[in-house]
């Protein structure tokens, strides 16, 4: 009963298997072995019992022979025939008379020939006739068989009683401990102040079972210290991440608030262009008017800028509000809004088919702006700037890739690192103008679609920066 309950965890179940099943190997290799020394004697014993079967019957035979006894060598054959484990016996004369006793089967006797002399005078032996005998080993084998499986019943038994008896010492001396170890080092056992113990008898020699108990022990003051340190790191990131969420919030509403104000001017400016119009009616000549409307749209368009800029600031700090946006026509309409840029720098810029993505439309087109008018602004001075905006294979990870790719001068691998960081510049004001926030706020932008962005770039080669936002899968 003792390892009854030990039976049932699947480590006892393993131990029994594992010990019944390396006895009985063992078992049948020992009995094996013993049932091979046992036959090997009984092959030994049958051997002598033709010699005993030799010296007690041949002299009678030579005599019978000798004389033609025939009464006397039917009863000296079934003398032999009687004999133990003497199943088959055979007589031929030089004549070849012959008498044949028992029954022969091939593959389980044991035969043996005898030549038989009449010596009727000194140092002249006349040959009477060969006598062959058969001993079966039938009896032999079957007695071994029942060794054999009495000898592997009981070495079985004996493996099944000493695997009850071993289970019964190990969770005596081992299997009761570890569960009591693994009942004291639970969840909680970090938290409490009490070390884990084991009840064993005092004063014995330590053993294994201490030393795994000590170093629980050990181990749980240097858990319990980098606990403690975690907590409190914890915490620190707790305070730092409120911190930077009033600098965020702060952020957008200084954003917030100058977006706001360039409304105004924006709004009279519009106003003004409007009373132009209306004052200057059937005054002004065709490229006038033109340069009117062309300075009502660029007024639009700021208009517009500044209601985005509005929307992004809104949403720093917030939830992202994300719907599909289809790639190509918000680049293109990009593209539109930098035609000056463009068409001063004789720049092209080919726009092949993209994925539509889930984001923000507003913090998107700011991307791409930022990312063409980079690529315009850097460019070589010995060609004009060709630009390719494509998109890469997918690879099934739920995000698609877009590559933006010019042919400027190109950024040192060196310098790939500390691109996107704020205010970062690695050219003077004098050579490209800029504030060295446009790639961070690239960085900023992905980074809330759950995105990356990337660079592959040499030196006068040219760049590639790599977008990866988030498919929209709900497309049909």
């Amino acid at each position: 009963m003792i390892a009854i309950d030990f039976w049932r965890k699947r480590l006892g179940r393993k131990i029994v298997a594992l010990m019944i099943a390396a006895s009985a190997v063992l078992s049948l290799a020992a009995s094996g072995v013993q049932l091979y020394l046992a036959y090997d004697s009984d092959r030994e014993r049958v051997a002598n019992e033709l010699v005993i079967v030799e010296e007690s019957f041949r002299s009678g035979l030579e005599s019978a022979l000798w004389t033609f006894n025939d009464t006397q060598v039917e009863v000296l054959l079934d003398g032999i025939l009687a004999q133990h484990d003497i199943v088959f016996v055979r007589l031929v004369t030089p004549t070849d008379r012959t008498w044949t006793k028992g029954l022969q089967k091939n593959g389980n006797l044991v035969l043996k020939d005898f030549e038989l002399f009449y010596h009727g005078k000194p140092n002249r032996a006349v040959p009477v006739g060969t006598l062959t005998a058969g001993l079966s080993l039938e009896f032999i084998q079957a007695r071994l068989w029942k060794q054999f499986w009495a000898l592997l019943l009981s070495n079985f038994a004996k493996a099944i009683l000493a695997s009850i008896a071993m289970l019964a010492i190990f969770d005596r001396l081992a299997a009761r401990h570890l569960r009591a170890i693994a009942r004291q080092a639970d969840t909680q056992w970090l938290e409490e102040e009490d070390l884990v113990t084991i009840d064993r008898r005092p004063g014995r020699v330590p053993d294994e079972l201490d030393d795994i108990v000590r170093s629980l022990n050990q181990a749980r003051g240097v858990v319990r210290a980098a606990h403690a340190q975690i907590k409190e790191k914890v915490a620190e990131l707790g305070a730092l991440n409120d911190k930077l969420a009033d600098m965020n919030r702060e952020q957008a509403e200084f954003t917030y608030a100058i977006s706001h104000d360039l409304k105004s001017p924006t709004n009279t400016v519009r106003m003004l262009l409007d009373e132009l119009r209306q004052i200057n009616a059937g005054k002004l000549d065709d490229d006038s008017i033109e340069t009117l409307d062309d300075l009502d749209t660029t007024v639009t368009r700021m208009g517009q800028l500044v209601e985005d800029v509005l929307a992004y600031a809104r949403s720093v700090g917030e939830d992202m509000s994300t719907k599909p946006v289809d790639l190509k026509p918000h680049i293109e309409s990009v593209i539109t809004d930098l035609a000056s840029d463009v068409s001063n720098a004789g720049a092209e810029i080919s726009v092949g088919e993209l994925p539509i993505v889930t984001g923000s439309a507003v913090q998107l087109r700011l991307l791409f702006q930022n990312l063409i008018a980079n690529a315009i602004k850097f460019r070589h001075p010995s060609r004009c700037p060709k630009i390719e905006i494509s998109r890469r294979p997918d690879d099934g990870s739920g995000f698609v890739k877009v590559d933006v790719k010019d042919n400027g001068i190109g950024i040192d691998e060196k310098y790939h690192d500390e691109v996107f960081g704020l205010f970062k510049r690695l050219h003077t004001q004098s050579a490209y103008k800029g504030s060295g926030i446009g790639l961070t706020v690239c960085q900023r932008i992905v980074s809330n679609h759950r995105g990356t962005i990337g660079i592959s770039s040499k030196a006068g080669e040219g760049s590639t920066f790599t977008v990866t936002l988030p498919e929209n899968l709900d497309v049909d």
